[in-house]
Parts: C-alpha cells; sequence; structure tokens
C-alpha cells in the first residue's frame, strides 16, 4: 500500500503563503491602473510601475536562487543564481512593449525550474508548492499587461 502522506499535497504555512499572495497585488494594481487609467501620464505610470516592480521581484527571486546555492557553491548554480539580476536590469532599459514579454517569460522559467528541479533539494516541498502558485499568478499579469500594451482590451 503506497504511503498517502507523501502523496498530499505539501501545506503552505500561512506567513509565507499571505506574504507571497501580498507581493501579487503591486502587479496586479499596476496592471488596473494601466487598463483603467483616463490619461495617457496614468497609462504610463502603471506600465512603468509594473516593470520596475517585476524587475525588483525577478531580481529577489535570483537572491532566494544565491541562498540556495551557498551549502554547496558551484559556479553553475551561482551563475544561474544572478542571472535573473541581469536580465531586470536589463528589462529596466528596453522599451516595455519588450520588457513586460521578457519579464514574464523570465519568471514562467524560474517559476517551472524553481517547483521542479532537484538542485533546490534543501528547499522545503511548501516552498517548491508555493513558487508554482506565484509564478502562475506573475506570469497572468505578464500576459494581461502585455495584451493590454498591445490594445487587445481597448
Amino acid at each position: 500500500m503506497p504511503d498517502t502522506a507523501s502523496l498530499k499535497a505539501p501545506i503552505i504555512p500561512s506567513a509565507p503563503f499571505w506574504l507571497g499572495a501580498g507581493g501579487i497585488l503591486p502587479f496586479a494594481g499596476a496592471t488596473l491602473i494601466f487598463l483603467f487609467a483616463r490619461t495617457p501620464e496614468q497609462r504610463q505610470f502603471g506600465l512603468q510601475a509594473f516593470c520596475v516592480y517585476s524587475a525588483v521581484i525577478l531580481s529577489f527571486l535570483g537572491g532566494i536562487r544565491w541562498g540556495a546555492a551557498l551549502p554547496a557553491p558551484s559556479f553553475r548554480l551561482l551563475f544561474r543564481a544572478i542571472m535573473p539580476s541581469l536580465i531586470a536590469a536589463g528589462c529596466l532599459l528596453l522599451p516595455p512593449n519588450y520588457a513586460v514579454p521578457l519579464l514574464g517569460a523570465s519568471f514562467l522559467m524560474l517559476g517551472w525550474s524553481d517547483s521542479t528541479h532537484v538542485e533546490h533539494a534543501l528547499w522545503p516541498r511548501w516552498f517548491k508548492r508555493l513558487r508554482l502558485i506565484l509564478s502562475v499568478a506573475v506570469v497572468c499579469l505578464h500576459l494581461v499587461m502585455l495584451l493590454a500594451i498591445r490594445g487587445v482590451f481597448a
């Protein structure tokens, strides 16, 4: 008989869950500002806020990976840990119609990697599950913002 305890989804502790969920709010807020802006300046503000916050969070995720690599540092793991910050900084120099999809794709790749790869074996299962949930939400908001930039909701 299989061990049913190992088949259950890990329970995410409430503090990381709510703080992580709260981290989605600036993405959603900036998207709403962009979508419902009454002036071009308000639209620009929403878009800029979205891109800046996205870059900050992408850098934060690189820092998490750096910390995860410290017990057994290798060039490969540490190099992969600095890539999110480099991509984020580069995106801040790009026009939003390029930055938003690149940031979204970066969140997609990191979310998949962080929730599935064995190299993060030191991370608790609940954290991998939380990363997956938050990544899906963030990628969806990047998709909404990209569609909004392209005028799909106009």
